[in-house]
């Protein structure tokens, strides 16, 4: 009886582990998650791009708006001990090697002043992790795992925002708000830009500058150069 229930035991311990490792902390769960909040209560905006000027634009992975608080999230799909500090730059992933990356938390930070300066309100921001981290973090500041996510949103329950203001902040948003039309002709800019410089360097000439590119021999392998470095610093591998 007990050697079946070991058996039993082990067999649901390694199809919850196997479940478990191709858990992806996708925009799709993140959906999912917050679709859990009161509709009356909360708007949510997914992949929110929003421009204050021609070369002030800002992309948010989610965005929260209700009487009770504007929340803006950033996604971590980082899995194994995360290790960091509420101001340092870098935080680090140890699975397998110890690896370096971007302090998530500051990222947030930074989203949540460029939503500031369009709304002229407070916001709150969430560092959202998937469930395969093991968080050792000293921080002040919201980093949850995202089954804590809803709870998190939830305890902010005093309401703050009247009917006519919460109009005034997403009217706000859609103003600044990129729309799809807008972002298909951005794409095409960009692909006009990388197609211009892909032919310049065909043709030895510099993109940045305009000058004579030159053949140089790197430390791996040889590119092309800008021959006015160091006041151009333009290269391009061959």
């Amino acid at each position: 009886m007990w050697l079946y229930l070991c058996i039993i035991i082990s067999v649901i311990y390694v199809i919850t582990r196997f479940s478990l490792s191709k858990f992806r902390l996708s925009g799709r769960t993140i959906k999912g998650t917050l679709s859990r909040l009161e509709k009356e209560h909360y708007n949510t905006y997914h992949d929110v791009e929003l421009q204050k000027t021609s070369t002030k634009v800002m992309q948010i992975d989610h965005l929260i708006v209700s009487t009770y608080g504007i929340f803006i999230l950033k996604i971590c799909d980082k899995k194994g001990l995360i290790e960091g500090t509420e101001h340092g730059d870098y935080w680090t992933n140890n699975l397998a090697k110890k690896r370096k990356f971007p302090n998530p938390l500051k990222q947030c930070k930074q989203q949540a002043r460029f939503l500031r300066e369009i709304l002229h309100v407070p916001i709150t921001h969430i560092v959202v992790f998937s469930p395969l981290a093991q968080l050792k973090i000293d921080v002040n500041s919201h980093v949850v795992y995202v089954a804590q996510l809803v709870k998190t949103i939830h305890d902010y329950d005093k309401e703050i925002f009247t009917d006519v203001k919460l109009q005034e902040v997403r009217a706000a948003i859609e103003n600044y708000r990129i729309k799809s039309e807008e972002k298909k002709t951005r794409i095409y800019n960009v692909k006009e830009i990388l197609e211009e410089r892909k032919r310049l360097v065909a043709a030895n000439i510099c993109p940045k500058c305009g000058s004579a590119l030159v053949v140089r021999e790197g430390k791996r392998r040889a590119f092309k150069g800008c021959s006015r470095y160091p006041k151009c610093n333009f290269k391009h591998g061959i």
